[in-house]
C-alpha cells in the first residue's frame, strides 16, 4: 500500500515537473528550458513571460507572449519597426519550422516602447517573433534590451520560438 502511494506522489510530481517546463499560449506549448524561466505575466495583454538572466544586466531580459483575435504579421511587423530607430535596417526572416512559418525580427538603435515608460533607450536591440494561428492574430513573442546582451541571446530565443514545432 505504502509503495502504491509512493508511487502515485512520484508520478503526480512527474507531471507537475513536466508541466513547470511548457508555458502554453494559444495552444502553442513553448518549452522552458535553463536559463529561460517562467514568471506570472505583470499584466493581462500578456499571456507569458519568459525571462533569460544575462552576466552583466541587474534584471534579466525578458520574452513577453501576446496573443489577440486581430492583427496579422505585416501589421505587427510594422508596428515593431516604429518602436526602434537606427543606423541598421530591421532584418525581416520566415522561417518554416516543421510545417509552421515563423516570422522573425531582428533590429538594433534607439528602442522606445510606448508601453514600458522607460523613454528612448539607445544601443538596444529587439527580438520578435510572430507564429500564425488559424482563426485568429498570430502570436507575437517580443524580447528587447541592451544591443549586446539581446544578441548574445539571439539563438537561445529562435530555439525558444520553435520549440512547439520540434520533434
Amino acid at each position: 500500500m505504502k509503495s502504491l502511494l509512493l508511487l502515485s506522489l512520484l508520478a503526480a510530481v512527474a507531471v507537475s515537473a513536466q508541466d513547470a517546463d511548457k508555458v502554453t499560449v494559444a495552444d502553442l506549448n513553448f518549452a522552458v528550458t535553463a536559463p529561460w524561466k517562467s514568471i506570472a505575466p505583470s499584466s493581462s495583454m500578456r499571456k507569458a513571460t519568459l525571462q533569460y538572466p544575462v552576466d552583466g544586466l541587474e534584471k534579466p531580459l525578458e520574452a513577453i507572449f501576446y496573443h489577440f483575435p486581430g492583427g496579422d504579421v505585416p501589421s505587427n511587423i510594422e508596428r515593431w519597426k516604429g518602436q526602434i530607430q537606427g543606423a541598421d535596417a530591421p532584418k525581416v526572416e520566415e522561417v518554416t519550422v516543421g510545417t509552421t512559418k515563423v516570422t522573425f525580427f531582428h533590429a538594433t538603435g534607439t528602442y522606445t516602447d510606448p508601453f514600458a515608460g522607460l523613454g528612448a533607450q539607445e544601443n538596444y536591440a529587439m527580438l520578435g517573433a510572430l507564429i500564425p494561428v488559424e482563426g485568429s492574430g498570430p502570436v507575437a513573442i517580443k524580447l528587447a534590451g541592451p544591443k549586446a546582451a539581446v544578441d548574445s541571446i539571439k539563438e537561445a530565443f529562435k530555439k525558444m520560438v520553435s520549440s512547439p514545432f520540434q520533434k
